[in-house]
């Protein structure tokens, strides 16, 4: 499962499990996978943007699709997955 956090303030970059606690970028975003094991929900992953920056919102929904890629990153490459 993947949660999405638009409004998380770290200003990790790089992708996967950068630091966490290191808030320097407001509203940048990001998503955490989590996997499960038997009946619990075990934390896999945490995702950034590869060039966090703020008020980027990423990891958005917008009109039933999720958008990876950052309600106003300024490099969006388009990703885009329908829900449903």
């Amino acid at each position: 499962m993947v949660v999405g956090a638009l409004l998380e303030d770290s200003n990790a970059s790089g992708g996967v499990n950068g630091n966490q606690g290191a808030d320097g970028a407001s509203d940048s975003g990001a998503a955490y996978v989590f996997v499960r094991n038997r009946d619990d929900l075990e934390p896999a992953a945490y995702l950034k943007a590869s060039n966090t920056g703020e008020g980027d919102y990423f990891w958005t929904i917008r009109g039933g699709v999720r958008r990876h890629g950052g309600g106003r990153q300024a490099s969006c490459g388009g990703q885009a997955t329908p829900l449903g």
